[in-house]
């Protein structure tokens, strides 16, 4: 099994040495500071208490990963539709592609992109991050789901999972797609943009009444939305996610990450696709709407 790694940050180098420590040829599609420290160093993972070095074979050329028999897809949502088309002439016609993106919308673009390609969405509840390039810091949480998206199914899917497995990682195929990328959001728009803003870990947001009473009534709004759009969540969703978090690790959110670095955030494909549904179905989302103006004003970054 050949594993191509499309977008080498933190999610594809923790799951891809995932797959390096179970023996699967896994190689890594990246750019920039990256792709001269994966290729001159070798990637680093720090996880659970262990650091793990691996040579690996990185690339900045989409060719020379051609023979793939997965891709899975690790770039941020907003770079999706970028790197489908930079990967699109060089994935087999076999191949099987697997999104790992925040938001609802990830399963969609890739498929669009590549029609008669098999596609699997993914959802990854982890907390890592990259403090240098070529190493991987794994701080929290760990498990992957993945769900067929078009209903075509792949037989290469049970031995990549049964991989993850092998090297500790809680990784399941699940049922329903859709339903699980709405889940993933309902900690998303809780806690990504809050955290962000006022620089404190998730479980501190979580154990504080006034921000924990902020976050609760983002999420109940997805939830009113998901249900307006047919999408199973309930209020045990919510606090569920408020209980998990208050005993998580300290976790650093993508949106706190990428506005210390100075990039473009995920805001408008998490809180902003809320505000945005809620607009068809004339709910009120005036929390999400507050999160995404805020997370904008902080970042320069205006919406789109």
């Amino acid at each position: 099994m050949r594993v191509a790694i499309a977008g080498a940050g933190a999610i594809g180098c923790h799951y891809g040495a995932q797959l390096l420590r179970a023996g699967v040829k896994v190689r890594f599609l990246a750019r920039g500071h990256q792709l001269a420290a994966l290729q001159q160093h070798g990637l680093t993972q720090f996880s659970a208490g262990q650091q793990r070095h691996f040579t690996v074979t990185a690339s900045g050329d989409p060719a020379t990963l051609a023979d793939s028999a997965v891709w899975l897809i690790c770039c941020k949502t907003t770079a999706l539709p970028d790197l489908c088309r930079q990967i699109a002439p060089h994935v087999a016609p076999e191949a099987v592609l697997i999104t790992l993106q925040n938001g609802l919308t990830a399963g969609d673009i890739v498929a669009g992109e590549f029609p008669h390609h098999t596609v699997m969405v993914g959802s990854a509840f982890i907390g890592t991050r990259i403090d240098r390039p070529g190493e991987v810091i794994h701080s929290a949480a760990g498990h992957l789901r993945i769900a067929d998206w078009q209903g075509r199914g792949s037989d290469i899917i049970a031995p990549l999972l049964a991989h993850w497995q092998q090297a500790g990682t809680d990784a399941k195929l699940v049922d329903d797609g859709r339903l699980m990328l709405w889940r993933k959001m309902v900690w998303n728009c809780g806690f990504n943009a809050i955290t962000a803003i006022v620089r404190r870990y998730a479980r501190d947001v979580a154990t504080d009444p006034e921000l924990a009473r902020i976050a609760s009534a983002a999420m109940d709004e997805l939830i009113a939305v998901a249900q307006a759009e047919g999408v199973a969540l309930t209020e045990e969703d919510a606090r569920r996610n408020m209980a998990i978090t208050r005993t998580m690790e300290p976790v650093k959110t993508s949106a706190w990450q990428d506005i210390e670095r100075g990039r473009p955030t995920e805001i408008d494909d998490l809180n902003g696709e809320v505000v945005r549904r809620a607009e068809r179905h004339n709910i009120e989302a005036p929390v999400n709407r507050m999160l995404t103006a805020l997370i904008h004003g902080i970042g320069n970054q205006p919406p789109h």
